[in-house]
């Protein structure tokens, strides 16, 4: 079984290498490669074997193929890019002022979480649920920042759009907008938002490198390594921090396996977990364990909830994907397995097409190095560049209906500004 399951996804990924040589788009390649070899580095099999397996495996691979392949045809058209976007004009007075207001608040957050809790593991075990009562209105910024802690990767293509056009005091203020993202993965100990955060900023400079004069090539080189080396000393204390206390770890680590320094085997267990899980997790699927859309749709659920538009209890939620998924619910599980849980094989399929049908249109578009298609290219990529770990769709598309309330306001004062004129 073992070697149809690599001869499989030998097969997909020298299909998804074959379509170009860009490096914005071999970066997501060589993601998932790297995630796939590091599961035999640790020893992390599954033990399935049947007709089933087989299918569940193909059908990962179908799913990774169409969030993935789409990518090897998007470039963006330099010569549309607009010095006087007006769009850029509406995001600088109302977006942008919205996105430093997150930054200012994942601050104060992350502040108050590290006094209190001095590892990963109190806060992530219902920690922060105790300052709901003892801090005020401590919850509401908490779900707040939470639910919008995605919201700073639409300032990223912003902040390179500025720098191509020579705005550079407009461009770094943009990019303080976007560290409320990088701040709140901090704050909420999530490594996962911090490698996120990183992999975003490398795919655009990736995208805009070609159009960047060589002394700014040079001055965005050094930040986005010395910002790379930041998280990944973040990323390496937060997992000290959690993993070295936890001496009981020692004994899950396979004797065969070549790392037995607990933190750097589950520093590999962290990005080498979810093939194998996926596998493992889709073998136990059942109709019967369909969460039905509650985790892609959780934070627009969780907002409708707070405003009492529908009923929503997001511990009821926590509970059943808890009791469904049993000992995997704190796992990886991919983007495949996640989304299967969520909504089904069917559901998992039609989404992943609709998304390659997206991705592929915005690529062919003529005019999509303005901001606003630059913020949309922002949500969309972080999709495959997350699903070594989960479906980011329940953020992403928290980020997508603010980008859409955002272009529902631009049209408005837009439409009004022509009516005044008309009057004149």
């Amino acid at each position: 079984m073992y070697l149809i399951y690599i001869l499989l996804f030998f097969i997909l990924f020298f299909v998804l290498f074959l379509r170009t040589n860009k490096l914005s788009y071999r970066l997501i390649v060589w993601m998932h490669v790297i995630s796939f070899i590091l599961q035999f580095g640790i020893c992390l099999y599954f033990k399935s074997s049947s007709f089933v397996t087989v299918f569940n495996i193909l059908f990962i691979c179908i799913n990774l193929f169409l969030i993935i392949s789409p990518w090897s045809r998007y470039q963006v058209r330099l010569s549309c890019v607009d010095c006087k976007d007006r769009f850029l004009l509406f995001a600088r007075r109302y977006m942008r002022p919205i996105l430093l207001v997150n930054f200012v608040i994942s601050l104060v957050l992350g502040v108050i979480i590290y006094t209190v809790f001095p590892s990963a593991k109190e806060f992530k075990q219902d920690g922060y649920l105790e300052l709901y009562e003892t801090i005020p209105y401590f919850g509401n910024f908490f779900r707040y920042a939470y639910t919008t802690q995605l919201f700073g990767y639409l300032a990223v293509p912003v902040f390179f759009n500025r720098l191509v056009v020579g705005d550079k005091k407009e461009a770094w203020w943009w990019f303080i907008a976007s560290l409320s993202s990088l701040v709140s993965g901090i704050a909420f100990f999530s490594r996962a938002n911090m490698l996120s955060f990183a992999l975003v900023y490398f795919f655009f400079y990736l995208t805009f490198r070609s159009s960047l004069g060589s002394r700014i090539q040079r001055r965005i080189s050094r930040l986005v390594k010395y910002t790379t080396i930041m998280i990944i000393i973040s990323f390496i204390l937060m997992s000290y921090s959690r993993f070295s206390r936890m001496d009981y770890l020692a004994e899950r680590i396979p004797r065969e396996s070549v790392v037995q320094d607990i933190t750097t085997y589950y520093l590999l267990y962290y990005g080498g977990q979810s093939f194998p899980y996926s596998i493992t997790s889709l073998e136990e699927y059942s109709s019967e364990k369909c969460l039905n859309g509650s985790i892609t749709f959780y934070n627009l659920y969780q907002v409708l909830g707070f405003f009492h538009l529908i009923d929503w209890d997001s511990s009821d939620a926590i509970e059943k994907r808890a009791k469904v998924m049993s000992e995997l619910s704190d796992k990886f599980l991919g983007y495949t397995a996640g989304s299967v849980y969520d909504l089904g094989y069917i559901g998992t399929i039609i989404m992943s097409f609709v998304y390659w049908a997206f991705v592929r249109r915005m690529s062919k578009a003529r005019n999509n190095a303005n901001i606003k298609s630059l913020m949309y290219i922002a949500i969309l990529i972080q999709i495959p560049l997350n699903s070594i770990f989960y479906n980011i769709f329940s953020s992403a598309i928290m980020t997508l209906l603010f980008l859409l309330f955002m272009t529902f306001i631009h049209k408005c004062f837009a439409g009004l500004y022509k009516l005044t004129e008309s009057f004149k």
